[in-house]
């Protein structure tokens, strides 16, 4: 898993209009810290608490554009799944996505 190409994806399918799908908990890891980002909400290290904290938070959030409501979409259609066996790196993921990590992308 290499987090640069998750967070790539993730700007990649923000832009696309044919309705995006996340693949993984590694996307939805970068996709939730991101939202939490333009929310000015602080992000939780649990995936599950976390996406369900941005879909609540969704509510009180006005989208700019079609890349954010893009992202709210795909966060709300992909449930958590397990799939994402390295821990270390989901929470690296929210946190690039919110703009703290300060370490290594690769």
């Amino acid at each position: 898993m290499i987090p640069m190409l998750i967070e790539e994806a993730i700007k990649i399918k923000m832009k696309n209009k044919r309705n995006p799908d996340i693949i993984s908990d590694y996307e939805l890891a970068y996709a939730c810290g991101y939202a939490s980002r333009l929310m000015n909400i602080e992000p939780e290290e649990d995936l599950e608490k976390l996406r369900e904290h941005v879909l609540k938070s969704k509510t009180n959030y006005t989208c700019r554009d079609y890349t954010e409501e893009n992202l709210f979409k795909m966060i709300e259609l992909y449930s958590v799944q397990n799939n994402a066996p390295e821990t270390e790196h989901v929470k690296q993921l929210i946190k690039m996505g919110k703009g703290t990590w300060t370490g290594d992308r690769f």
